[in-house]
């Protein structure tokens, strides 16, 4: 046998020993997260717990494996965990008078006590504040919770909550008030709210860490179906039912009691269903800004908006990039506040899809906006109506409306880049003024003595679709509007105002009196290529094949290199080899 065959027999051996180790260490391993010892839970062992703090407190050792074998009533008593510790209900109930039947701690800032439920029908019942306090790291993964003010409490920061299942019923069955939260199932039934996150009350102290909430699954109801005031709030794959409000976001404004040194509520929606009589309420102050962002789902408002602000509560920032908004005898997004509104995707239906009747800018790249008003002579209200939005019947509508809406040297700016704008039986664009008179009727434009707030109005894309007999733009005449307006691209059912258009840009006006702007102008040497139509008689192109640049770094190149790189490897070593033989 020469060297170079020893060689690799003496290699092989030595990795053969060092998996057989690394699968023997393996097997052996023990988790130090693991309870390393299993005991029943009952009123006996109770008694044998000798308590190692004062006051009425069942302190169980950690370390352990807990099994409820029946009902266990602790009357004014409570029960504590420290370090690592699981209890399975195991199908019965612990109740207590006290506030608190379990308080879930640490040890020496660690462990993780898990709750579960083998057998089912199991719970920890409270008739004081709460079945859970959660100081430590909790995870429930099954049974019954239920308390007056919560079914779980997250009272302070550097805390954890993790939730797979359950059912919590409350005035609100889970409060965070600081740590994370990570729930990724469950129904919470609340009378305020299924969930809040805020933060606590008075100054807050500068380790004060925001609470992060995290939600991937379950239903949450109540008069609100989740309520934020402060921190991340991520919301996907969930169910929002509220009696008032689906979802509301609302900051603090500083205040004796608060200070401003908190962090504003950013909250995402991604693939969730929310319903209240308003889907979605966002608030923001002088001081915070409040953040919605929608990447999907289906929000509605049963009698209001999808998503609406205060005029009051200004600094909001909103972005829709997916999902199917629709309000009800409401615009689809009402939008009266201080606020910068971005739509680059989704469906958005309403009386009004958008209306925007604050200051700031309104930047719309794509998405479908739907007014499904019956049409109307001029925007406006009914009269006696109270504050609120105006009934215009557009797909979009800037209005502007004076003090407590727009304050004097504040503007509105409109971008429209993109989106499809569809009106029912009016113009899909609306721009006017609106006032309420001292009688209590509702006045637009030259018959209110109201300055338009209109900065900029620029449209360099995108579908305008309404009746034909209607204009695509029902603009504000007012001088303070004059030349506000900027069409360089669109095409636009009905007619448009041909100053409206950009110097220099091409537009044609068809035979139907449908307007096309720039590049939707279809010129005479650029033949017109009518949109696929989805029938038999359509045949595909063949793919086109695109060659990169030598200087690529397309995945194929990476993938050719490295093989290179491998096959001169494997030469290089067949040479020494063979050196060495010879």
């Amino acid at each position: 046998m020469n060297n170079t065959m020893k060689a690799v027999i003496a290699a092989t051996i030595a990795v053969s020993m060092m998996l057989c180790s690394a699968s023997l260490l393996s097997d052996s391993y023990v988790d130090a997260d693991e309870p390393i010892q299993t005991i029943d839970l009952d009123a006996e062992y109770l008694e044998s717990i000798e308590s190692i703090e004062s006051g009425n407190v069942y302190a169980l050792p950690s370390d352990t494996a807990y099994i409820l074998t029946d009902d266990l009533d602790l009357g004014a008593n409570y029960l504590k965990t420290s370090g690592n510790c699981s209890i399975d209900l195991a199908g019965n109930v612990i109740r207590s008078s006290n506030d608190y039947p379990l308080t879930v701690d640490t040890l020496n800032g660690a462990g993780t006590t898990t709750i579960s439920d083998s057998v089912g029908g199991g719970g920890i019942i409270g008739s004081g504040t709460a079945a859970v306090r959660n100081n430590g790291n909790l995870v429930i993964t099954g049974g019954t919770f239920e308390g007056q003010s919560n079914a779980v409490n997250q009272p302070s920061n550097g805390k954890s909550l993790t939730i797979t299942s359950g059912t919590f019923e409350a005035n609100i069955p889970i409060e965070i008030v600081g740590g994370t939260a990570n729930i990724d199932g469950g129904t919470f039934t609340g009378t305020f709210a299924g969930l809040e996150s805020r933060f606590p009350t008075g100054f807050l102290t500068s380790n004060y860490v925001m609470p992060s909430v995290v939600i991937s699954g379950g239903t949450f109801s109540g008069d609100y179906g989740v309520y934020t005031r402060v921190g991340s709030l991520t919301i996907a794959d969930s169910e929002l039912n509220g009696d008032a409000y689906g979802l509301f976001i609302e900051t603090i404004p500083t205040s004796p009691s608060y200070n401003s040194s908190y962090q504003s509520p950013t909250v995402t929606i991604d693939d969730t269903v929310v319903t209240g009589q308003h889907g979605i309420v966002i608030e923001g102050d002088d001081d915070h800004t409040a953040t919605l962002v929608v990447n999907g789902g289906t929000i509605t408002g049963l009698n209001g908006s999808a998503i609406s602000g205060n005029g009051s509560r200004d600094n909001t920032t909103v972005t829709i990039n997916d999902g199917t908004l629709t309000g009800n005898n409401n615009p689809g997004i009402y939008h009266p506040q201080t606020g910068d509104l971005t739509i680059n995707g989704g469906t958005i239906t309403g009386e009004s899809g958008v209306q925007f009747c604050g200051s700031g800018n309104v930047t719309i790249n794509g998405g479908t906006l739907v007014g499904t008003y019956p049409a109307l002579d001029n925007p406006g209200k009914p009269s006696g109506n109270s504050d609120g939005a105006g009934v215009d019947g557009a797909a979009l509508s800037i209005v502007s409306r004076g003090p407590g809406y727009q304050e004097e040297g504040t503007t509105v700016n409109v971008s429209i880049n993109g989106g499809t704008f569809i009106s029912d039986n009016n113009s899909p664009i609306a721009s006017y003024r609106l006032q309420q008179t001292t009688e209590g009727n509702w006045a637009s434009n030259d018959e209110t003595d109201l300055n338009s707030s209109l900065g900029i109005f620029s449209i360099s894309a995108g579908s305008f679709e309404g009746p034909s007999y209607r204009p695509s733009i029902d603009f504000d005449e007012s001088q303070d509007a004059a030349g506000k307006y900027g069409i360089s691209g669109g095409t636009f059912t009905g007619g448009v105002e041909t100053s409206f258009i950009v110097d220099g840009v091409d537009f044609e006006i068809g035979d139907d009196g449908s307007v096309s702007v720039g590049d939707d102008v279809i010129e005479e040497d650029r033949p017109y290529i009518p949109p696929i139509q989805d029938d038999d008689d359509y045949v595909p192109l063949p793919p086109v094949v695109v060659y990169e640049d030598d200087d690529s770094n397309d995945t194929t190149t990476i993938v050719a290199c490295a093989a290179a790189a491998v096959v001169a490897a494997l030469m290089a070593v067949f040479l020494i080899i063979e050196r060495r033989r010879n």
